[in-house]
């Protein structure tokens, strides 16, 4: 589906950064319970994990592990380029190897954010799309 066909939602915008630098605003619709969790205003990815290494740093052999999927949408068309950016940036990763964003903003809150481009990682979590997902794990 074409990435402008997917623009009109309405949920809770909030800002991608990658190092501080802005990249898009995105759109941040739940596929998953939130559980009561506020989400913060700004994701700004500071770390990359290795895309391979999913399972690890979500911590899937961890059952009591909550986890929560927001799938992130440009909230206009004139966020749609950066976003797209962004999303190769991870897919290519560095040094051809994939790589998932990581945003500490709720980290004081016990939880992390791992931010993954569209692929076969996503598909291991039920998630069929192309856009980019925004997993919250929590640390406990």
């Amino acid at each position: 589906m074409p990435l402008v066909a997917r623009l009109p939602r309405k949920h809770q915008v909030i800002q991608l950064r990658r190092s501080g630098v802005h990249k898009c605003y995105c759109q941040a619709a739940p596929l998953t319970k939130l559980h009561n969790a506020l989400l913060p205003s700004t994701m700004n990815v500071v770390q990359l994990a290795r895309l391979h290494k999913v399972r690890e740093f979500l911590k899937f052999d961890h059952p009591s592990i909550k986890r929560v999927m927001l799938e992130l949408v440009p909230h206009t068309l004139g966020d749609a380029v950066e976003y797209e950016r962004f999303r190769e940036y991870l897919i290519k990763g560095r040094e051809n190897q994939p790589r998932a964003g990581v945003a500490l903003e709720m980290e004081s809150q016990g939880y992390k954010v791992f931010i993954l481009p569209p692929g076969q990682e996503a598909q291991w979590l039920g998630y069929r799309g192309d856009m980019m997902v925004a997993v919250i794990r929590s640390s406990w």
